[in-house]
This record gives C-alpha cells, sequence and structure tokens, in this order.
C-alpha cells in the first residue's frame, strides 16, 4: 500500500534530498492523498512535486532519458518511485499570466520568448514521434497555461525571460509513426472542448495527429 508522500510534509527525493511541502498548487477534492501538486523547498531553492500514477511515472521516467538535456522540456530532476512522486524546477509563470500580469505592450517580447521556447519544446517532441494530447487523444494539450517560464525584471521595467520551457507532459502519446491516430471507439462521436479551438481532423471526428498540435500552437 501507498503511504502518501505528498499527505506528509516532507518528501524525499531519489538521492536523500528532501523536500518540503508548502502551498498546493492542485488538489482533488475527491481524492485527496492522491494526484496532488505541490510547491515544495529545499536548500532555499523552490520545486514543484506531483503525484502520479504508475502509468505516467514510467512514461515521464522515459521522457526524462529520452530527453535528456532538453533546454525546451521541463523534465523533473528528482523522484520517489516508491511514493510515485515526481519533483520539478519550480517557473515563475505561464504565458498567460505573463500577458496578464505585464499589460499594454510590455509583455510582448516576452510574450514571444516564451512561445519561442515552447515552440522549440513542441519541436522536439515531434521529431522523437510524440504529440501532446489529452484523454486518449480526445483534445490538444498545447496552451498557454502549459507554457512556462523564468523572467527577470529588465532597467525598463519591461519583463526578460530567462527559460521557457513546455511542460505538462504526462498525457503526450507516442505516434509510432503513424500520420492519424483515431481516439478510442467510444470517443469517437464526441466533440471535446470549445469548437473554436479543435483543428480540423478533430472537429470532424477523424482522430489527431502532430498537426493537431501545430494548430493549437498557432491558435495560442
Amino acid at each position: 500500500m501507498v503511504s502518501g508522500a505528498l499527505t506528509n510534509t516532507t518528501v524525499m527525493g531519489q538521492n536523500g534530498r528532501k523536500y518540503k511541502r508548502t502551498d498546493a498548487i492542485k488538489v482533488d477534492p475527491s481524492k485527496p492523498e492522491l494526484l496532488n501538486v505541490y510547491v515544495a523547498e529545499s536548500d532555499g531553492e523552490r520545486f514543484v512535486a506531483k503525484r502520479v500514477n504508475e502509468d505516467t511515472f514510467a512514461k515521464l521516467r522515459l521522457l526524462r532519458s529520452t530527453f535528456a538535456g532538453s533546454r525546451h522540456l521541463r523534465l523533473h530532476v528528482d523522484e520517489n518511485a516508491a511514493e510515485l512522486v515526481v519533483v520539478y524546477p519550480h517557473m515563475a509563470a505561464n504565458l498567460f499570466e505573463v500577458a496578464r500580469d505585464f499589460g499594454g505592450g510590455a509583455h510582448v517580447n516576452a510574450r514571444e520568448d516564451v512561445v519561442w521556447g515552447a515552440g522549440k519544446g513542441l519541436e522536439e517532441l515531434h521529431a522523437a514521434g510524440y504529440a501532446m494530447w489529452a484523454d486518449q487523444g480526445s483534445c490538444a494539450d498545447v496552451k498557454s497555461n502549459n507554457m512556462l517560464c523564468n523572467y527577470e525584471a529588465g532597467r525598463d521595467g519591461r519583463p526578460r525571460v530567462t527559460k521557457a520551457r513546455l511542460s505538462d507532459l504526462d498525457s503526450i502519446y507516442n505516434m509510432r509513426g503513424a500520420w492519424l491516430v483515431r481516439p478510442k471507439e467510444d470517443l469517437r462521436h464526441v466533440r471535446f472542448g470549445n469548437h473554436r479551438w479543435r483543428s480540423a481532423e478533430m472537429q470532424t471526428g477523424q482522430g489527431v495527429g502532430l498537426f493537431s498540435d501545430v494548430t493549437s500552437f498557432g491558435l495560442v
């Protein structure tokens, strides 16, 4: 039985590093001991601790190995295999927050830098045959709150992006060389999400492909 690392105040990393849980980012009220996301601190640094299921944990491990050294994908930097917890670097904001918090034209360059970094991450995924989908290919997962960044204030008060990453890789799908993958049988006639954000192939129920990610990225 899993004891629940994120129900305690401390998460132990793979090499014995301790992460002290602080603020909750996302909590499932129906399962408060499972699949929750928290800010955690260790040696004065901030991280994000996330508990996942076994399949997702195995996938994230594979991605960490496959894309080791990536400068454009947010990969976990530590883990607790017994408790199925992954630990990510904490990042300051997502694309939506940058646009919201820096009004007028102040955020334009920063926004472009975040989108560029996320786009490079998406390019890396596609080159390896992965697409960013959620729910068995029912909807795309390329969106502004999955484009993360760190930034600092310039002398003119405008934000200067120092790092940009594409995040939320839990649900990405390996295309295995296919151009188009149809969703599960029971989902083929269901229309997910806002119609303004669906790609043509999703709108018509044909399935999803790498080009579905490109549509979503273009809409962002």
